[in-house]
C-alpha cells in the first residue's frame, strides 16, 4: 500500500508525471467521465465513503463492470496523496496519451489555440475546457506555459483534457512556420492589437494565440504572427483575464460557423 501511495504522491510533480507517463484525476465526476473515454486506460483507488452514497455505490457497479482494476484505502490514506482539501473518496492515475502536432495541423479545418506562457492553472483548464465547448480541433502549448496535467488544471478542465487534443512543443517560432507551409492563418489576440476583434478576417483554418497573463505574448513570436487584434476596453481598465479573452474570441468564430464551417 506504501509504494500505491508514494506512486500517487510523485504525481503531483511535472518530473513524476513525465517519467511514470500518468497524471492524476479526482472525485466523482472526474472518474465517471474517464468512464465515457473508453480508450483512456486508468485505475482507481477509493474509500469507504464512496459505498454510503447512491451516486458512489452506481460508480463502483460500473468500475468493476468495466474491469478497471480498483484499490480500497482508509481515508486518512486518500487525504495524505489528494490534492484537494477535501477528498470526494475516489482517485484515478490516468496514462497519458500522446498527441501529435501532425495530426493536429493535417486535421480537416483546422480551429487550433496556442498558448504563449499561461501560467495560471486555472486560467489554462477553463481554456481547455471551453474550447472544446467552441469546437476548437487542437490545443497547443508553448515550453513556458504551465503543464496540462497539473492537478489544479485536470480539475478544471472538468473532463475536457480526455477529449482535446492538447500536446506542448519546444519553440513556437518554429510552429509558426509549419502553420504557414500548412496555409493555416495566425491570428493573435494582444492589447497591442492595431484593430478591434470584429474587424477582423474570419476563416478557418485558423490557429487563435494568447499570451502569458502580464505580459502578454512575447515579441519575437508578436513579429511573426498573420494578424493581431485587440478586444475593446473601457479606459482606466487594465486588461481582461485571459481565459475570459479567449473564450470571447473563440466564440466570434463560432458565430461565423457559417462561413467558417465550425460545428458545435
Amino acid at each position: 500500500m506504501k509504494s500505491i501511495l508514494s506512486y500517487i504522491k510523485s504525481l503531483h510533480q511535472k518530473k513524476g508525471r513525465a517519467e511514470k507517463k500518468a497524471f492524476i484525476m479526482e472525485g466523482i465526476r472526474a472518474v465517471e467521465e474517464l468512464l465515457k473515454s473508453p480508450s483512456q486506460r486508468f485505475k482507481v483507488i477509493y474509500t469507504e465513503e464512496l459505498e454510503t452514497n447512491r451516486r458512489g455505490q452506481l460508480l463502483l457497479k460500473n468500475l468493476a463492470h468495466s474491469k478497471i482494476e480498483m484499490t480500497k484505502i482508509l481515508p486518512r490514506e486518500l487525504a495524505a496523496v489528494s490534492d484537494c482539501e477535501t477528498p470526494a473518496g475516489i482517485l484515478a492515475v490516468v496514462n497519458i496519451t500522446e498527441h501529435r502536432l501532425a495530426d493536429l495541423l493535417n486535421a480537416p479545418k483546422p480551429f487550433l489555440v496556442i498558448l504563449d506562457g499561461i501560467q495560471d492553472p486555472g486560467n489554462l483548464g477553463t481554456i481547455i475546457r471551453t474550447a472544446e465547448a467552441a469546437g476548437v480541433t487542437g490545443i497547443i502549448l508553448g515550453r513556458e506555459t504551465v503543464d496540462q496535467y497539473n492537478p489544479k488544471v485536470v480539475r478544471a478542465t472538468m473532463g475536457s483534457l480526455l477529449r482535446l487534443p492538447v500536446v506542448k512543443v519546444d519553440s513556437l517560432l518554429e510552429l509558426i512556420e509549419k502553420l504557414r507551409s500548412k496555409n493555416i492563418k495566425t491570428l493573435a489576440c494582444d492589447v497591442r492589437g492595431s484593430k478591434n476583434y470584429y474587424e477582423a478576417s474570419w476563416s478557418l483554418p485558423l490557429a487563435l494565440l494568447f499570451g502569458n497573463e502580464g505580459a502578454g505574448m512575447s515579441q519575437e513570436i508578436a513579429g511573426k504572427i498573420d494578424e493581431v487584434i485587440k478586444i475593446p476596453q473601457r479606459r482606466g481598465v487594465d486588461s481582461l483575464n485571459v481565459a475570459v479573452a479567449a473564450g470571447i474570441i473563440m466564440y466570434q468564430v463560432v458565430e461565423k460557423a457559417g462561413k467558417t464551417g465550425v460545428k458545435v
